[in-house]
C-alpha cells in the first residue's frame, strides 16, 4: 500500500521548492497548494506511488512559531493534569487555564489515552459484549 509523502518547502524568491532527491523529484509553486499539485504530478510521472503528499512549510519563523506551540501544549497539560488530580471541576479547569471546556476534554483524553499505552492496556477486551 502507498504511503503519504512529507516534504519540507522552502521559501526561494516568490516560489515555494521542494526536492526530493531520494525520488528525484524537484517541484515549485507560487502557492503551498500549487506546489502540492505540482508534486504530485511529478512523483507521478516519476511512478512513485503514493497516497498522498504533505507539503510543510519551512522558514525560522515557522519552525519557531511549531516550537512555542509544542510548548505551549505542553503547559497546558501540565496545569491540566495537576487540575485533574486536585478533582477540579472541568469548567474551573478551563477557566483558570483559558480554554474552553472542549479543549480540556481533549487534553485530558489524550493524556488518558498515553497512559493506557505506556501502562500496556488493552483497547478492547475479547469475549466482550456490550450487549451483555
Amino acid at each position: 500500500m502507498s504511503e503519504v509523502i512529507t516534504c519540507m518547502a522552502q521559501r526561494r524568491a516568490r516560489f515555494w521548492t521542494v526536492a526530493l532527491t531520494e525520488f528525484g523529484v524537484y517541484a515549485h509553486g507560487r502557492t503551498l497548494a500549487v506546489l502540492q499539485e505540482n508534486l504530485v504530478g511529478a512523483l507521478a510521472l516519476a511512478g512513485v506511488p503514493c497516497s498522498g503528499v504533505e507539503v510543510v512549510a519551512d522558514t525560522p519563523g515557522l519552525e519557531a512559531m511549531r516550537a512555542a506551540h509544542r510548548a505551549y501544549e505542553a503547559a497546558l497539560e501540565e496545569a491540566v493534569s495537576e487540575l485533574a488530580v486536585r478533582r477540579t471541576p472541568l469548567r474551573d479547569m478551563a477557566a483558570a487555564t483559558g480554554v474552553s471546556m472542549a479543549e480540556v476534554k481533549r487534553v485530558l483524553a489524550a493524556r488518558a489515552e498515553r497512559v493506557e499505552e505506556s501502562a500496556g492496556f488493552p483497547r478492547t477486551v475479547e469475549g466482550f459484549s456490550e450487549a451483555g
